[in-house]
Parts: C-alpha cells; structure tokens; sequence
C-alpha cells in the first residue's frame, strides 16, 4: 500500500494533481484488472484530494466503474477503500448546502480527517485550503475548527508516506503536526476486520525508507504506545514490532535507528523486555549486545519470573546463556561491584554459580583466579557476601509476610530495604499481598524507605542500578519506572479502592495514579467497581498466584504432570499435586482433564477433579482454518464438546456421573463456598409451593 501512496502523493503538485483529479474513473477502472494493490490506488487519491464526483467518457463516476465492474481480480477490494473514503473530503466541503443537508458533517469530516485525507489540496489548476473554503462556504465553526486542528498533522502524514525526509523536519523542526498521529482507517488483514489505528511510525517503515525513520525519530516520537495491528493479540509497545511484526522493517538500520531511540525497560504483556523477544526470534548475539548498548536489563524477569539467562536455557541456547554469563563475570573483573550486588538485591541469582563453574580459556575458576589477585581482593570479599545477603533478604521478607515490623528494620538495613523477590514485589508489595491487611505496617514502610511507592512489580532498569542510594526519591526514579504493577495498582485490587491505604499511597505518591501497566490499565482501573467480575477474578488471580506461577516454573510442575499422565500414574500425579497443592490453580490446566479422558485415565481425570480442576469445561477438537475470516474472529462454528461428553464417548460412565455431581454440586454455592438454597426452597419459603 505505502508503496503506492509514496508515488501518488509525490505526484500530488499543481501539475499533476489536476489530471489526477479529472481522470480517476479511468486510473480506478485500469488499476482494478492490474496486478498493483487496488486498495493503494484507492486510499492513497482519496487521501490526496482528489474529486470523486468527476466523470469519464462514458460518463460514468469511479464508484459506478467499480460497482459495475466485473474483473476477475475482484474489485471489490477497491471498493471497500473507496466506501472508507466517500464522499471525500474535497467532495464534502464544496458541496453545496442543498447537498448537504441531511448528513451528520461533522461525524464524517472526523473521520475522513482521523484516516489522513489532506486539507491542503490541488484542484482545478489551484492550491485549495479546505480551512479557508469551509469558512467562506458557510460550514459551522465545528467542521472549520476541525480542517484546521487536523491540518498540519495530516500534511506530515503525506510527507512521511511520500518519502520527504526534507519536507518531514520542516514541519517538525517548527512544531507542526502531531507526530504520534494514528490512521484510524487502517486495516492489515482483511477487509471485514476490526480496524486498529495504525501509528505513523509503523506506517513509515514500512517504506523501508530510512532517511523518513531518521527524521521522525530526531523529534522523539513516542514508540512505547501500546499496539497491535491484530485485534485478537494482545498490544506491546509500538518498538517491539520492528523485531517480529507483520510487517516489520526488512532495512536493518531502521530497526536499529528506532530501537536506539526507545525505552527499551517497557515490557510486553508476558513482562518481557526487548531482549527476550530478540532471543525468542533467534537474533545474533551482536544484535543482543547492541540491545545491551540501548539500555536493555540483563537481569530483568518475565510473568514466570524469568532472567533472560533462564530464558535462555529453556530455549536451549548455550551461546545466548554463555553471552549473559560474559556480562555479569565482565562486571565482576571491572569491579564493578555495585552493579553486580545491585542485581542481587532485585534477585538476581545466577552470580556465585557462574563464579563457581565458569572457566578462562586456560581452564582456572573464574572464583579461584578472582581470589588470587591482589588487586581483586576487594571485589573477591564483595563477591563472598553475596551468601549472607541472600539469606538476609529472605528474612526480611519472610518477616513482612508475618507482618513484623521490628524485624523488618533489623534486617532492612545497609540498603537491603530495596530487595526484591523474582516477581518483582518489593517491601511494600508483599506488606499489600499479607493477610489479614493492616495500615500500620504499610505506613511503617512507606515511612521509613518512601520511595518503595514507585516501585513496580518485576521492574529494572539497566542504566539505574545504583539510583536508589537512599530512601529519598532520585530524580531519576521517574524515568525508570516501567509499565507494570505499581504498589497502588494493587491497594485498589486488593482493597476494592474504598479504604485509608489507598488513600495513603495516593499522599505518598500522587504521580503513581497515571502510571499504567503493561496492558494500559491505571491504578484507579483495578478497583473492583471499575471492573467486570470476570476481569476483576482475573486481576486477582494474576497477582495473587504470581509466586505461585513461579515456584511452579522453577519445579517444572506442568511437565512433570504431563508426563505422570502420559505414563499413567496415578500414584505420581497424587504424589506431585499433594507436594505442590498450595500453589497449584488446577483450573488453569483443564486441558489436562481431557488429555487423561483421552489417554484413556479416568481415575487420573478423577483425581485432577479432586485437587480442583474445573469438569464443567468443553474443548473444540476441530482446528480452525486460520484462513478463514470466521476463525481468525473466533466465530467459527466448529462444535465443541464437554468433559462430559467426552468421557461418555470413551464409555467412562462413572466418571460422567462423578463429573455430573461435581457440577451439580458447584451450581448450589457461591463464590465463598456456602450453600445457595435451589429454586424449589426458595419458591417454597415465598409460599409459591405447599
């Protein structure tokens, strides 16, 4: 598409935007039985100016060639884009009043100026402003207000699709035009789709043009906002999708110009840095290293509380574990202590086991050669504290969850009070998650170490580690912090909004309010009220069983589980769910209920039931066509079929009707477990039945 807007919109001057203008019917009429995107043409005049209501010889309009047109290369591909546009812009600011009765102008207006269609236009041979037309033409103030806030913004966009890195820093360079403006007529997959407002940056490289990267990325445009051209994926910030988007930039320097230009600590919905995405895409270690360079965390964890040196190993990439490990042994032998214990106080665990295993090229322990220099000795006695301060940490916040404040000064000092465990939760965190909640040990910490407010949950950032050197807010720490769960995020959760301590973080940190997570959601967006219950359980169940999704990660529970089935034992699958029970949500592994049904185990699939797996499940066995419209919706009819039925079908009538209790059983209880009285006892007790 953008390859064509780039020569339209070139060819858009007093010359050639008039016989552009008088003879689109025959260019729409050719292009649609030629091998040249249709949508292209179609989108990219509308865009430009140009006058739907000019006639060919025939006298026919543009849209009665396409609507009449029977070409082989369906047409109508272009006729959705031309609909996206009509009447156009031009054609709706002449008209007259007569013609334009009737239409909701400015609803329409909006949206043909939020799609980029150009105020500034050629016709007839002159440079027409719609601003100065609309006033003169007797269009409301609304309409006139809207050409002119739009006007500048949407001549940038033209300039970055036609490839004028010249005419892009003019505008810029004078503070013209809304540099994060979205095209909201954008649509990448198919015509029937959800249309996502398409950033101009991601518009841009696809050109693969990087002099128009360049120039847009010198004005600092915002590549963090949140994005997906797929409705049905979840969004990450926008830079992310310069390393596996569809499209992504084939030019290798645009990728780098734009990463470099980023903040690279904002994490995608899973928690992962830019780094994790690079290894998970296979990238070369120098592209690793350049990640490093623009200020990507070595250290950062993900939702599963992953180091990308863990993510690493399950990926099975030595060389990427090797190039981690490099970095941290590189910070030792530069003595660079304070980066590397900084690590370990936001949990970082890999230090003395690199230290300890790791060799030179001669075969000497990297621990023994550290002890044996002189000069290293410092760092050597640095390094061997690393034990006891873990074991201090681990005090410190064991006694937060016992709700022990005089220990948790004892232990907090020396500057431990900054320590974290693998989820990320700091102090105040884990004070927040402790039940029953109370205020005193809240205030307690927010007193001593205030500027545990800010921290959010598995945040990090490389170039800081030494920026909370006290327990007075850095100027620093606000350019630090991450899209993720702020201590605030999670008083509204967990307390509903409506009680003193959110009240009391709100006077600690007042700017935390407009932080979002990483799906955009603010602090006051968690509470209860604000909520669907289904969205509401899912928040709750996220943060609450965070801890537990990493123990059960670390254990290798799922895998392990799988396996016990897959054997058919019965006695591991016992043994493995009673070890692991407090931390295991067997709701979030149904699959594995029709996994044993169909391996033919159904006192495995009892026992899953048992220890909390939901039987009121169904499961579609028919795989969608990822080339049909209806499944990529997800609203395909293909049949799905329940546990129940399922066990039936493989003739495990006792573990049907054992499924069928269970659900019968559920029905007859609230969320709290306490019996619900059926409608038989309620109509009775209101007299309805004798």
């Amino acid at each position: 598409m953008l390859s064509v807007s780039q020569s339209v919109s070139q060819s858009v001057s007093q010359s050639v935007s008039q016989s552009v203008s008088q003879s689109v019917s025959q260019s729409v009429s050719q292009s649609v039985s030629q091998s040249v995107s249709q949508s292209s043409v179609s989108q990219s005049v509308s865009q430009c100016g140009v006058d739907t209501g000019v006639e060919d010889s025939h006298g026919w309009t543009a849209e009665q060639v396409l609507v009449g047109h029977n070409s082989r290369t369906e047409p109508s591909d272009m006729l959705h884009w031309y609909n996206k546009f009509k009447p156009g812009l031009w054609q709706l600011i002449a008209a007259g009043e007569g013609e334009r009765r009737g239409l909701n102008l400015e609803e329409t207006v909006e949206r043909l100026l939020e799609s980029w269609c150009r105020v500034t236009v050629w016709h007839g041979g002159q440079r027409v402003r719609l601003v100065k037309l609309a006033a003169e033409s007797g269009h409301s103030e609304g309409v006139v207000s809207l050409l002119r806030s739009f006007e500048d913004t949407n001549e940038l966009a033209v300039a970055v699709l036609a490839g004028s890195s010249a005419r892009i820093h003019k505008l810029l360079s004078k503070g013209r035009g809304d540099i994060n403006t979205k095209d909201h007529s954008y649509q990448h997959y198919y015509r029937n789709s959800t249309r996502v407002p398409q950033p101009l940056l991601a518009a841009a490289w696809q050109l693969n043009d990087y002099d128009v990267i360049d120039a847009l990325m010198t004005y600092k445009p915002d590549t963090s906002v949140l994005y997906s051209n797929n409705p049905f994926k979840p969004r990450k910030p926008l830079f992310f999708h310069v390393l596996n988007g569809t499209p992504k930039p084939d030019d290798f320097r645009i990728v780098h110009r734009i990463l470099a230009g980023s903040d690279l600590t904002r994490r995608n919905s899973r928690g992962q840095t830019a780094l994790f995405e690079a290894m998970r895409e296979r990238l070369p270690i120098g592209f690793l290293n350049s990640l490093v360079r623009y200020g990507v965390s070595l250290v950062s964890r993900d939702y599963l509380g992953r180091s990308p040196r863990d993510y690493a190993a399950a990926l099975a990439r030595d060389d990427y574990v090797h190039w981690v490990d490099g970095h941290v042994t590189g910070a030792v032998f530069r003595r660079d202590t304070e980066r590397v214990l900084g690590w370990i106080v936001n949990g970082y665990d890999h230090v003395m086991h690199v230290l300890q295993h790791a060799t030179d090229e001669r075969g000497h322990r990297l621990m023994d050669k550290l002890a044996a220099d002189q000069c290293m000795r410092r760092t050597a006695a640095a390094i061997n504290t690393i034990p006891k301060v873990k074991g201090r940490m681990a005090k410190l916040l064991e006694a937060v969850d016992n709700g022990e404040g005089y220990k948790m000064t004892s232990y907090a000092a020396d500057g431990l009070w900054k320590a974290r465990n693998k989820c990320g939760h700091s102090l105040l965190h884990r004070a927040l998650l402790s039940r029953p909640l109370g205020r005193t040990l809240v205030d307690q910490i927010l007193e001593a170490y205030p500027a545990l407010c800010h921290f959010t949950d598995n945040m990090y950032h490389s170039s800081c580690d030494m920026c909370y050197s006290s327990a007075v807010l850095p100027t620093c720490l606000l350019g630090c912090l991450q899209m993720m769960r702020s201590p605030l995020h999670y008083a509204y959760l967990l307390n509903d909004g409506s009680d003193e301590i959110v009240a009391l973080l709100h006077k600690s940190c007042p700017e935390m309010a407009e932080l979002a997570d990483v799906n955009g959601r603010l602090p006051r967006e968690y509470s209860k009220e604000n909520l669907t219950p289904y969205e509401h359980n899912s928040l709750l169940r996220d943060v609450t069983q965070f801890e537990s999704r990493v123990y059960l990660r670390e254990v290798d529970f799922e895998h392990h589980l799988q396996e016990a089935i897959e054997v058919g034992s019965l006695a591991r699958v016992e043994a493995l769910l009673e070890k692991t029970g407090r931390h295991v949500d067997m709701g979030q592994f149904g699959y594995l209920l029709f996994d044993s049904v169909d391996q033919e185990q159904p006192d495995i699939t009892t026992c899953l039931i048992k220890f909390g797996g939901n039987p009121d499940i169904w499961k579609k066995y028919e795989e969608c066509d990822l080339t049909e419209d209806l499944c990529v919706m997800k609203k395909c009819r293909h049949p799905v079929t329940s546990l129940k039925d399922r066990a039936l079908e493989h003739g495990f009538d006792n573990l049907a009707s054992y499924i069928d209790s269970v659900i019968t059983e559920k029905m007859l209880k609230d969320d709290n477990g306490v019996r619900v009285p059926t409608m038989f006892e309620r109509m009775t007790n209101f007299g309805l039945v004798c």
